[in-house]
């Protein structure tokens, strides 16, 4: 054959159809190569069904369709619709010019467009006049086709697209494109179809491949290539876990004639149909492999298994990545046809929950905000209260959500905490990484510890000696309960120890104490709330200074109460009513070689009220004594009404137009909340006031004041308003 160069563009990519690319004769679908650089990796290139392919051979152009001939699936054909009956030209200049010469015999050329102004308005309008279909561009990946006119069959299986019915059909590439080169040039030369076309070229097997979600390969085994069409999975060991889908095909003799052995595995059975040119000749079923191939009479001592290739490493971990791919992903949650199938394969046999509304576990998942969730705590909230898991009703869990695409990303093993932390993102490494910053940093190392409940008396007379079993029980509960300073995402079991004291006491105390008992648990579960609540505070407050650097500051601002008189404060009504004063106090904290400085600023004012001016003109001044000053800020503090107002943000504002300072967040607490982190800053002025006051009272108000001032270097400043005032002149 032939070695001219050739040059090859896809004019249109064609389609893959499911049961021809991945049927009985897909093998013919596929054209399988070896690349020259690795002679044992084989690949292979689909003939999607009206791919068709321009190709440009000795300054002429061929177009080679791929259809699917006469309604017969067996094997594709290949036509091609470059194959002109009389002489044409190939554009207006060319055909201009060609009149041009004949009629003045010279060698002058002109534009076509150009002559004939096809350009202009005026003499487009009119040639268009009576036009039904105009001729179009349409873009497809890096190609631009031309449309250039539309046809139409009853043919459904090409989309209804006209074809030219002179057009010979082909079996192959090879003889398509040599017969219509031999035809137009007279010529014995004969080219490989495959080779022109390119299709082992990584441009072109690219775009073939575009969308493809399973390649087909070839495995030997004896004297027969296997082809493997299609990968099914199963938990059946005895089959190498291969399962229903599962297609292998090789050729072989059958009744003297070369046939297609099309071996085939289902949801509860086998079979393999034997086909001559498209005809089946033969067809059997059974329950196995080898009862399958009992009833044929071919390959009779070759191992069934290894007919089928289950036996086959490359097979194998095809069968192996097939179990790891999930069945659906997020997008098919709320499809219950889908997820039904799997709740019956993982689960359903798995739990012992009566009418378990499994299927809200994921909806509630897929409509959170994050796509992170913990495990065990997401999965009780479909379950009572009192549900126990067991290990294998886990398991199960585990594995149908692997199934509908979720993984688990838990950063640390189980004896270090019981945490199992899943997401359901194809892309699992950047969730992964988050788990394992935050279990790095210190906020995951938990570690629960379920110790064995207490056995309590059965016996509830009271008696001397239960009396004194039950109060060594409450005793040893609280002390439990105090050393019990470890972080917990749940209730843990020392504290649930307390709420069985409750529990008992309900059930055997009389009415008249059951008022005082539930006064006293809702008093015992505030307590245990604002401790969970203040360590989320804590934590937050850790949060904010891990993004502390040398160049920000972060500010706790905090409103102590008015601080009254004594004479203030005889009666609750009265408190109002009395004048004292307001104190103000900022903590800054800023980051020095990798150390964190606290520097102190109150503020107090004779005036009680506690409004937007004070806060702001703290600030201020904090502003313009602190050297060297912070390029941002950050600011904690409750969301009372003299932070959290728009008065104050309007001059928060302006902040950075007036001292270059970024303010990169204000964090709101609950009112009161914020005051703990300033509490042990507040305890300590007491304490040196207290100091001062007493050993220093024969010294003027001027000096104690400044004395105060020094001591522990704190900043302490008098904030007065500004008075309009009637007099000009003062």
């Amino acid at each position: 054959m032939s070695t001219q160069k050739s040059k090859t563009e896809i004019l249109a990519l064609g389609n893959i159809i499911e049961n021809i690319h991945y049927g009985p004769f897909a093998s013919n679908w596929w054209w399988f190569f070896r690349k020259k650089q690795k002679k044992t990796d084989i690949l292979c290139i689909p003939f999607r069904i009206n791919c068709c392919f321009w190709v440009k051979l000795n300054n002429h152009e061929f177009i080679v369709r791929i259809i699917k001939h006469n309604n017969n699936n067996f094997q594709p054909g290949f036509i091609n619709e470059s194959d002109p009956d009389t002489d044409v030209h190939f554009n207006i200049t060319s055909a201009i010019n060609f009149t041009y010469q004949k009629l003045f015999y010279t060698e002058t050329r002109y534009s076509g467009l150009g002559i004939l102004e096809l350009d202009t308005l005026e003499i487009a309008s009119q040639l268009l006049a009576d036009v039904t279909f105009i001729p179009f561009q349409v873009k497809y990946e890096n190609i631009t086709l031309h449309i250039i006119k539309i046809g139409s069959s009853n043919n459904k299986e090409i989309n209804y697209g006209g074809n030219d019915p002179d057009t010979d059909v082909h079996f192959n590439i090879t003889s398509a494109i040599n017969f219509t080169y031999q035809k137009l040039f007279y010529t014995e030369t004969r080219y490989s179809g495959l080779g022109i076309l390119e299709l082992d070229t990584l441009e072109i097997a690219s775009q073939l491949l575009a969308d493809v979600t399973f390649i087909p390969f070839q495995v030997k085994y004896e004297n027969i290539t296997l082809h493997i069409i299609k990968i099914g999975s199963s938990n059946n060991k005895e089959i190498n876990y291969g399962g229903n889908g599962y297609i292998a095909t090789f050729i072989h003799k059958f009744r003297g004639d070369q046939c297609l052995v099309v071996q085939q595995i289902h949801e509860n059975s086998f079979s393999i149909t034997v086909y001559r040119n498209g005809i089946q000749r033969e067809q059997v079923f059974g329950q196995s492999p080898e009862a399958v191939w009992k009833q044929m009479t071919i390959r009779q001592d070759n191992k069934p298994l290894e007919l089928f290739g289950l036996c086959d490493p490359i097979v194998k971990q095809e069968i192996k990545n097939h179990i790891a791919l999930p069945i659906c992903t997020i997008k098919d949650w709320d499809n219950f046809e889908i997820m039904q199938p799997i709740f019956e394969k993982n689960l359903k046999k798995k739990i012992s929950t009566i009418n378990l509304g499994w299927i809200q576990f994921f909806l509630n998942w897929k409509n959170q905000k994050t796509r992170i969730i913990e495990f065990i705590i997401t999965l009780a909230q479909i379950y009572p209260s009192d549900h126990q898991f067991t290990e294998r009703e886990l398991r199960a869990w585990r594995r149908m959500m692997k199934d509908v695409g979720c993984t688990n990303i838990t950063p640390f093993s189980k004896d270090k905490s019981q945490l199992e932390f899943w997401t359901y993102a194809s892309d699992f490494n950047i969730d992964r990484e988050i788990i394992q910053n935050l279990y790095n940093d210190g906020f995951l190392k938990i570690k629960i510890s379920i110790p064995s409940l207490n056995n309590l008396s059965q016996s509830y007379e009271v008696t001397p000696l239960n009396e004194q079993k039950f109060w060594n029980s409450f005793q040893k509960s609280l002390e439990k309960n105090k050393q019990c300073n470890e972080l917990h995402n749940e209730r843990c079991e020392n504290c649930k120890q307390l709420f069985i004291v409750f529990q008992h006491l309900e059930q055997n105390l009389s009415s008249e104490h059951q008022q005082i008992l539930e006064e006293s648990k809702e008093k015992f579960t505030y307590f245990l709330a604002h401790q969970a609540w203040k360590k989320y505070l804590n934590s937050q407050y850790k949060a904010q200074l891990l993004d502390l650097n040398e160049d920000g500051a972060i500010m706790i601002a905090d409103y102590k109460m008015k601080i009254l008189p004594k004479s203030a404060r005889e009666k609750k009504q009265e408190f109002f009513g009395k004048r004292g004063w307001s104190l103000h106090t900022i903590l800054v904290l800023t980051k020095k070689t990798n150390n964190i400085e606290v520097q102190a600023f109150d503020h107090w004012s004779m005036d009680t009220k506690q409004d937007a001016w004070f806060t702001a003109s703290s600030f201020d001044v904090i502003f313009e004594t602190l050297d060297p000053k912070p390029t941002w800020i950050k600011i904690l503090s409750d969301n009372s009404a003299h932070y959290h107002s728009s008065e104050l943000m309007a001059i928060v504002a302006n902040w950075y137009a007036w001292y270059k300072i970024e303010v990169r967040g204000w964090f709101f607490f609950e009112p009161g909340e914020a005051k703990s982190l300033v509490d042990s800053h507040h305890a300590t002025v007491t304490a040196e006031e207290r100091i001062i006051n007493n050993r220093e009272k024969s010294l003027n108000q001027p000096l104690r004041e400044k004395n105060i001032r020094n001591c522990s270097k704190k900043n302490t400043e008098n904030l007065q308003k500004r008075q309009k005032r009637n007099n000009p002149n003062e």
